[in-house]
């Protein structure tokens, strides 16, 4: 019989033998064909792409005031990425893994600052943040399809000083697809490995005075059931109270299917966009309390509407635009945190406590919990901009944001349901909502702002850019966050960038406020986080083929939050300050317009201020190769290559260090098949390596990534 597995390898290989074959054959014929113009922007128009996330104003690449990076839509076509998170790997230092802590949901960490949450990297769709305010960072297990992407530009480095807070280490900016001058029309689908199945439709046309344009994208997948763990909690558990029901060995639950939609209209004077996201049928990775949990599932949902009017005509010179947005984020967690038929000590208070229990409970139905809740985000904002002949350009802006989150909660377990003394408790739910035994109580805040910022033509190659946030809590008082820049084009080829940024991270509702929770508690005494960074930057194209690029920084942070593991759980705590340096670099060298190549890779030291240990589970070394080769007329080929090294555990984790992996993805396209149609197949893992990312330590290994993989896609453009 052959194994799913088996005919994943066959069809690798014969994907690979026709390959070689036939790019020895056509390699020659290929050189004298006259150019597409497949990769047709010279290294000299990629330095000169305009992007707005470094001042809010368009700035060249080169010239932006920050560490920047940009990703064109026709990069994610030839990676073939299906997700964002797919597409954020090949960003110099930015590490994408899996959360130990959330359901394997994804972690962005950069420069060594990493967390189980990744409240750090502030990710923003055309502009706004998307966050939950549960946790400070993206709402859990949120995967945005690739297709809907135009373009993507991310900064290396603090940005509070223009987006307030969670702009700590890095900032990543999403802009969608829009309406074009032309109406046009495109739709897609791929299926592979996994059950997966994948529908992506585009359009875009004028609709009287206005632009419109739609994207929709449905992302469907059963997950690699070849992931297994051989332990889990339940297994520990097992084997204190002699009861045999963990379903480890077993796969981790890595299924989804998201349905993703966008309308954005737009005319001379008035913008506006809505854009609805939900997760359904979403496995839940090693479980919510690292027990498997194959039977329950997730559901999330997110809308957000955002309506922005722009006036032609300036007000004594200045531009003037004013926006309001609205973000709503619904999570509908279901979870059995631990199978049916456990044993568990409760103490007193009703909780799972193994330091003082009051005695020991079977759970004949297991351990249930549905918290569930809906936060909201309000955003209004003014924004005025203006140039001035002596080489000012001065920037102001102001706005008000109110989060808020309602909370709900059904479980069989916790405060005001148990107290120890049962012997036994079957899968009745009690609704503890609205009252004090709920797992977080209502929450809000709101926060005031101002900005201002100048960028400054000091001579004809030299440009000084300084700016200044000041951020006003409702919980927690003031904040002001400084950054400043200097660019000097030495020549033609030569561009460097001194850089001096500070940002802050506010305490989200759940470090705060978590309670009667068996896996996090709050702390409502946190301070905010605090990181200053310094950077020298330096871009030089050796030839009009050879680009490279050098930067190197150094921070040091302050009050750092982290979730510190006791007997009756882990409590959010200031636990560390944290140092750290580092240097990352470009490579970029484009011959031709049939072939390019691109290697980046980063190095970073980053460890505990006061006791010198070494920040667990971020690498130390990190690269990607990109490989882009037009191997024979309307004949693609892609190659991703990524190398992650150095990562350390905690000081107590006894387990031997984190193995180092290098994964291979490869994409060939064969453009207009017919006109406008395109057909591509994937190869992702293509060696089948046993790449894992950290776990917790209560686990006996770490977590297993996919293995090897293959898609088949079309795409039809009117």
């Amino acid at each position: 019989m052959v194994t799913g597995s088996t005919r994943v390898a066959l069809m690798r290989s014969l994907f690979l033998g026709v390959l070689s074959a036939f790019t020895n054959n056509v390699v020659a014929a290929a050189e004298q064909e006259p150019s597409d113009a497949i990769f047709n922007l010279s290294l000299k128009e990629l330095g000169e792409l305009k992007v707005s996330i470094a001042t809010g104003t368009p700035n060249s690449v080169a010239n932006a005031p920050a560490v920047t990076s940009v990703i064109t839509a026709n990069d994610i076509a030839n990676l073939g990425a299906r997700t964002l998170d797919e597409v954020l790997q090949t960003v110099p230092g930015l590490y994408v893994s899996l959360s130990h802590a959330n359901r394997l949901d994804t972690v962005y960490s950069m420069r060594g600052l990493h967390s189980s949450n990744s409240p750090h990297v502030l990710l923003l769709l055309d502009g706004n943040p998307v966050q939950w305010a549960l946790t400070g960072g993206r709402p859990f297990l949120y995967r945005l399809p690739a297709n809907i992407v135009e373009r993507i530009e991310v900064i290396r480095g603090p940005g509070s000083a223009l987006y307030g807070s969670d702009a700590f280490s890095g900032v990543i900016n999403v802009i969608t697809k829009t309406a074009t001058n032309e109406d046009a029309a495109e739709m897609g689908v791929r299926a592979g490995s996994f059950n997966s199945r994948d529908v992506m439709l585009n359009y875009s046309g004028q609709l009287g005075a206005w632009r419109v344009s739609t994207l929709f994208s449905s992302l469907a997948t059963d997950g690699d059931d070849r992931r297994v763990i051989q332990a889990d909690t339940q297994t520990f558990l097992d084997y204190a109270y002699g009861t045999n029901v963990s379903q480890a060995p077993g796969p981790l639950q890595t299924g989804y299917h998201v349905y993703d939609f966008h309308l954005k209209a737009s005319s001379e004077t008035v913008s506006t966009k809505f854009w609805y996201w939900t997760s359904r049928d979403t496995g839940n990775g090693s479980g919510g309390a690292q027990a498997l949990d194959p039977y329950t599932k997730e559901q999330f949902s997110s809308y957000f509407v955002d309506l922005q009017y722009a006036p032609v005509q300036p007000v004594w010179g200045w531009q003037n635009r004013i926006k309001a947005s609205y973000f709503n984020h619904e999570a509908d967690s279901n979870f059995t945190l631990l199978p049916a038929g456990a044993r568990v000590p409760i103490g007193a208070d009703g909780n799972i406590d193994f330091a003082n229990p009051a005695g020991v409970t079977l759970f004949s139905e297991g351990v249930i919990g549905k918290p569930s809740g809906v936060s909201e985000d309000v955003f209004l904002d003014w924004i005025t901009e203006k140039s001035f002949s002596s080489g000012h350009a001065l920037r102001l802006s102001g706005g008000y944001r109110k989060q808020s989150l309602d909370s709900r909660e059904w479980k069989n377990f916790g405060p005001g349901i148990l107290d120890g003394t049962q012997e036994s408790v079957d899968g009745s739910l009690v609704d503890v909502s609205n009252t004090e035994y709920v797992f977080l109580p209502d929450s809000e805040r709101e926060i005031y702002h101002l900005t201002f910022q100048d960028e400054w033509q000091l001579s004809q190659n030299l440009t000084f850019t300084g700016g200044v946030r000041y951020d006003n809590y409702s919980d927690f008082g003031g904040t002001t966050n400084p950054r400043l820049a200097l660019v000097w084009d030495a020549k033609q080829a030569l561009t460097a960038k001194l850089l001096y940024g500070s940002a802050f991270r506010a305490p989200s509702f759940g470090e705060l406020f978590f309670q009667n929770n068996p896996s996090n508690i709050g702390n409502p005494d946190l301070k905010p986080e605090k990181i200053d960074t310094l950077e020298l930057a330096m871009s030089y194209q050796v030839t009009e083929q050879l680009q490279t690029s050098l930067n190197i920084y150094r921070y040091t942070a302050e009050n750092l939050i982290e979730y510190i593991t006791t007997l009756r759980g882990a409590q959010a705590s200031n636990a560390r300050d944290q140092e750290g340096e580092g240097i990352e670099f470009e490579v970029s060298w484009h011959p031709g317009s049939r072939f390019n190549v691109s290697l980046n890779g980063a190095w970073q030291k980053s460890y505990d201020t006061d006791t010198g240990y070494k920040i667990a589970d971020a690498p130390a070394r990190q690269a990607t190769l990109l490989v882009n080769w037009a191997i024979a007329k309307q004949w693609l080929l892609n190659v991703n290559t990524r190398w992650i090294a150095g990562r350390g555990r905690i000081a107590t984790d006894t387990r031997p260090e984190i193995d180092d992996y290098s994964l291979t993805d490869l994409h060939l396209v064969r453009t207009d098949v017919v006109h406008g149609l395109d057909l591509g197949l994937r190869v992702t893992n293509v060696f089948d390596r046993d790449a894992r990312d950290p776990s917790v330590d209560l686990m006996a290994e770490d977590f297993p990534l996919e293995g090897d993989a293959i898609w088949l896609e079309a795409s039809y453009s009117l």
